[in-house]
């Protein structure tokens, strides 16, 4: 998790603090906030932060992006946004300073119904050649 000061461009070199994959307007990366302490569990990231600045400052969490993630500060639900080739960034308020907290909300209903029908498949096809090798 940092807070970008530099853009990255089409053909440069992917250096320590940059931002790249969306659109960046200069007010909102730079070194003036502050990442005090950052702390995780399984699925869940924290962070004391503050933006000391009168603009909005992007935060670079590194961690995947995923629809189902769900980022808060001060119990505020933030934007995420797909940054740097596939982890999540958001966009930090001005003049704040309080814990952000970020939980990847995973769910695994598609793949379990996936696996459930072709389980289910398989139980009848093997059923079924039995019955076949049976009636023969």
């Amino acid at each position: 998790m940092y807070f970008p000061y530099r853009v990255c461009l089409d053909g440069d070199v992917v250096r320590q603090g940059c931002i790249y994959g969306v659109a960046v307007h200069l007010d909102n990366i730079g070194m003036e906030c502050i990442l005090d302490s950052i702390w995780s569990e399984q699925g869940s990231y924290q962070a004391k932060l503050t933006n000391p600045t009168e603009y909005d400052r992007w935060l670079v969490v590194n961690a995947p992006y995923h629809e189902g993630s769900v980022i808060r500060f001060e119990a505020s639900k933030l934007p995420i946004h797909r940054v740097n080739e596939g982890v999540m960034g958001v966009l930090i308020p001005p003049f704040s300073t309080g814990v952000l907290e970020c939980k990847q909300q995973v769910s695994l209903f598609p793949q379990l119904g996936i696996a459930s029908v072709v389980g289910l498949l398989a139980l009848f096809l093997l059923v079924s050649s039995g019955r076949a090798k049976h009636d023969s």
